[in-house]
């Protein structure tokens, strides 16, 4: 048999999540199994709601900004960053696109980020080499602590203008 629930949970920072899953059981109860799921909102929590404000809600899965003052507290976001420019760096390094200089983050301009399954992260970046030439670089990170999964999916060297809006899958 199966089985379709709506149910809203809240996470440990505060925030409502709003899920829809199915969930398969065997007729002879020996195999349950949630068959898919959807996040079909989150709704962030702060002053507001306790001073009964209505709140706006966020679909999931969308793309939503990061201030950058964040990477000086959040050490997952600085850790992201920084793999994403060491991956960069070495694939347009082994491509031909970079010489091996020694190029840097320089700045970040822009960051992103998209809730999946795990987090998909955007940079928008200059990098900075030993002889002082900037390049500016956007790539994408996929993140997924639980699994220990962490890849640079898309990246260019090319000027990428604001606002972005990183590619659907």
């Amino acid at each position: 048999m199966n089985y379709r629930y709506n149910a809203e949970l809240e996470g440990d920072q505060g925030r409502k999540v709003t899920v829809i899953f199915s969930v398969y059981k065997s007729v002879d109860n020996n195999k349950i199994e949630v068959t898919d799921y959807l996040f079909t909102s989150i709704t962030p929590r702060d002053s507001a709601e306790e001073e009964g404000e209505e709140e706006g809600e966020f679909l999931a899965g969308g793309w939503s900004p990061i201030d950058i003052g964040s990477l000086d507290i959040d050490q997952n976001l600085h850790d992201v960053l920084h793999f994403g420019v060491e991956a960069v760096v070495a694939q347009a390094i082994e491509s031909g696109r970079l010489s091996d200089s020694g190029f840097q983050l320089e700045e970040v301009h822009n960051i992103q980020s998209q809730m999946v399954v795990g987090y998909n992260y955007w940079f928008d970046a200059d990098l900075k080499n030993d002889d002082g030439d900037v390049e500016r670089v956007t790539f994408e990170v996929y993140d997924f602590p639980d699994e220990n999964i962490r890849e640079v999916t898309s990246s260019s060297l090319e000027v990428t203008e604001y606002p972005y809006v990183p590619s659907q899958i």
